[in-house]
């Protein structure tokens, strides 16, 4: 519940980004640009997340969430890239830290990681990571989500995911297995010695999720919110991104199931309103 998580954040001196819902008022075009998520992910929401630029988007927004609106949370727009840590804590105490930023996103204004690197862990994000999760009294696996503007250096908490993320092969692939660590004190073990560092620079990709970021560029593009030339250059990096070598977040050598059944879910979801539309009566 992001309200609830924010109010400890700010409790544990952690900075957070301006917000607003309807206990207090709604936001108004002088507030732009903004953000719009459910306030609660396990709640019935019409969009997982919108951004808000424009006086008219804004107008559009509010009255589709009328007679709703404490469904949803509104934020200022923090500038700046994504930023991950990703935690394994047990009985108070972390077992295993790592830090990812994102390359890209879906959609491509912010949202769920397409592109993630592992980075070096950044030890102010890491003890603020921690320091929230211990006030939360939390224990097993979690990605406390950040938003860092590297040049001025500003930092922003955006949410935690209470569960494991969707860049889990990434610590795995970089030497921190995440899972494996659960696994053992689940069942009463405690991990031996948990590597304190891994191999940054590693990239994963999520195949999927860079179609679905092309296609929302595209319909972008349509919509005229970006011009021509902007969704030619994304396509250029989309061709070359798909071409780097990156390792695919839903595929592993000997299991490459989850990723293709993933992609032909995509394509069969996506082609069957037409087979219905161009279906012959009777």
């Amino acid at each position: 519940e992001k309200s609830f998580t924010l109010r400890a954040a700010a409790e544990c001196g952690i900075p957070i980004p301006r917000s607003w819902d309807a206990a207090e008022r709604m936001p108004a075009p002088t507030d732009l640009p903004l953000v719009c998520k459910p306030a609660d992910k396990a709640a019935d929401a019409l969009f997982r997340v919108r951004h808000v630029r424009t006086p008219a988007e804004l107008e559009a927004l509010l009255r589709l969430v009328e007679g709703c609106e404490d469904r949803y949370l509104w934020q200022e727009y923090c500038p700046g890239e994504g930023v991950g840590i990703e935690t394994l804590i047990w009985e108070g105490q972390p077992v295993a830290l790592f830090q990812h930023r994102r390359i890209t996103e879906n959609p491509a204004t912010g949202g769920v990681s397409v592109v993630a690197e592992a980075e070096p862990l950044d030890p102010a994000l890491a003890k603020m990571a921690v320091r929230l999760l211990r006030r939360l009294e939390w224990s097993g696996p979690a990605m406390v989500e950040f938003r860092c503007d590297r040049a001025s250096g500003r930092v922003a908490l955006m949410e935690i995911n209470g569960r494991y993320w969707g860049s889990l092969a990434l610590p795995c692939l970089a030497g921190i297995d995440f899972p494996y660590y659960h696994w053992l004190l689940a069942h009463g073990r405690r991990p031996g010695a948990v590597p304190t560092g891994y191999t940054a620079g590693l990239q994963v990709r999520w195949t999927t999720g860079e179609f679905l970021r092309l296609k929302g560029l595209a319909d972008d593009w349509a919509a005229g919110r970006i011009g021509l030339g902007t969704l030619g250059r994304e396509t250029a990096r989309f061709c070359s991104r798909m071409l780097n070598g990156a390792h695919d977040a839903m595929s592993v050598p000997g299991d490459r199931r989850p990723g293709f059944a993933e992609l032909w879910f995509l394509a069969a979801r996506r082609l069957r309103p037409a087979r219905t539309r161009h279906a012959r009566p009777g």
